[in-house]
C-alpha cells in the first residue's frame, strides 16, 4: 500500500501501525480518500472517510491530538479521528 503513492506525512500509532497521508495531486477523482492506516506488513487496516458532500475534497493535513488524530480537508473541515479505527470522534 505505502509504495503506490508519495507519502506526505506518516505517523506511528499503536502495535506497529502507521497512519499515512498521501499527496493528492496524482489523483483525478473529485473525492480522494488519501488517509489510511497500515499494519507493519503494509496491509490496509482502515481508510478514512471524507465528510459527506457532493464537492471535490481530500485530506491535506495530519497531526496528533492526544490519542486521536487531527486532520483537515481541502474544503476546510477539521476532523478528529480515532487512531485505532479511523472513525470520526
Amino acid at each position: 500500500m505505502a509504495g503506490r503513492h508519495r507519502i506526505k506525512r506518516s505517523l506511528a500509532v499503536a502495535d506497529g501501525r502507521r497512519v499515512l497521508l498521501y499527496f493528492w495531486g496524482h489523483e483525478t477523482a473529485p473525492r480522494i480518500r488519501n488517509l489510511v492506516c497500515v499494519d507493519a506488513g503494509d496491509a490496509l487496516v482502515w481508510q478514512a472517510e471524507l465528510p459527506p458532500s457532493d464537492h471535490p475534497d481530500c485530506f491535506v493535513s495530519l497531526e496528533r491530538d492526544g490519542d486521536a488524530l487531527a486532520v483537515r480537508t481541502f474544503s476546510g473541515h477539521r476532523l478528529t479521528l480515532c487512531a485505532d479505527t479511523g472513525a470520526l470522534l
